[in-house]
């Protein structure tokens, strides 16, 4: 089974030729005797996944039920390290959107538009003093009235001052706001990564938290994705535009795309979702997370389709180090699967469960 959400990449293995080794022959009756030895694998119950949060080392996902399910290894945790399999979120029911990763936890938005909050690994509880949510990046939430609210462990959410902010974007140390003029202001530990070079302001420190700074170039954005380490990016219209570090120092609108309906960030790589179900994918291409072949491309900074990948209605990118040569490229499709890819592989990621009561 693929694993996904991991930061770090993996060695290749060595193969070894194959040989040709003159064993006995099992019989049919003794096959038969092995086949019923073995204990009965438990079905796995699949549900159809609404929406993805990927990270480095482990990820998390809505299913059509309402439930969560997390798999992957866990980066950071002090507990025993949670199963690689996927396993079903305790206490989380009713979800019908989810963020994070595995650096700072999932949350996920409730049908009663509450929240509820995890660390990789951990186990989840709702923020209290939330109400009326509609958006949520992790450690700060949008309500219906335009406001923002952020919270710390333990902590009661405080709303920022915030006001008109129709969408959230959570980046590396980081929180972005999109406000009703299409207009975006970063705030947190990393927001000057987040800023493009047009911007003069110098952020001030107050009591350990940054005063939002706009960004005066981006203008008309209708999404926002800062998940990256070293800068930002907005679909304004059906184009996007990218600025900041490993990206491109000023906004740029990215080549290759022309009908962008949603976006998604890694550490060092971005895909964009277009009108018709298809997927392109620009940065680092250091395990393939473009759709093509690693030693073929190390990066791109137009945007190419990934061969293969269609009928997707979400994309969305998990980090990755360019050295360690990783990053995760996912969608999930009309019918509810997710579709994994990387140097030139797509593959159909199982995310069942095996129910509590199965052996």
């Amino acid at each position: 089974m693929l694993v996904v959400g991991c930061g770090e990449g993996t060695p290749p293995v060595e193969v070894a030729p194959s040989v040709s080794l003159d064993l006995p022959q099992r019989s049919a009756s003794a096959q038969t005797e092995v086949s019923a030895a073995r204990p009965p694998q438990p079905t796995r119950e699949s549900v159809p996944i609404t929406h993805l949060a990927l990270g480095h080392a482990r990820s998390c996902a809505t299913r059509a039920d309402g439930r969560a399910v997390c798999w992957g290894g866990c980066l950071g945790c002090e507990a025993p390290l949670p199963p690689e399999e996927p396993v079903l979120v305790p206490g989380v029911t009713e979800a019908i959107d989810i963020a994070g990763d595995d650096w700072g936890g999932f949350c996920v938005r409730r049908k009663d538009k509450t929240v509820m909050c995890w660390p990789a690994g951990g186990v989840a509880q709702p923020i209290a003093g939330l109400s009326d949510v509609i958006d949520i990046a992790p450690p700060c939430a949008l309500s219906a009235d335009g406001s923002v609210s952020c919270w710390q462990d333990g902590v009661t959410p405080r709303k920022s001052g915030l006001v008109g902010v129709t969408g959230l974007s959570r980046g590396h140390g980081a929180i972005c706001a999109r406000f009703r003029d299409g207009s975006v202001s970063c705030w947190g530990q990393t927001a000057t990564s987040y800023l493009d070079t047009s911007h003069t302001a110098n952020p001030t420190w107050s009591g350990g938290s940054q005063e939002p700074t706009r960004l005066v170039s981006i203008k008309g954005a209708l999404e926002v994705d800062t998940s990256s380490l070293r800068g930002g990016c907005a679909r304004v219209g059906s184009t996007v535009t990218c600025w900041g570090g490993e990206f491109r120092q000023r906004p740029t609108k990215v080549g290759g795309i022309a009908k962008a309906t949603q976006l998604s960030m890694g550490d060092y790589h971005a895909c964009a979702l277009s009108t018709d179900g298809t997927v392109a994918c620009w940065g680092e291409n250091g395990g393939g997370q473009l759709g093509v072949r690693s030693e073929k491309l190390e990066r791109s900074e137009a945007a190419l389709q990934v061969q293969g990948v269609r009928d997707i209605i979400e994309v969305a990118c998990g980090g990755g180090e360019p050295s360690g040569g990783s990053g995760t490229s996912c969608g999930i499709t009309s019918k509810g699967e997710v579709l994994c890819w990387g140097n030139e592989v797509v593959e159909t990621v199982d995310l069942g469960v095996v129910p509590a009561s199965a052996p």
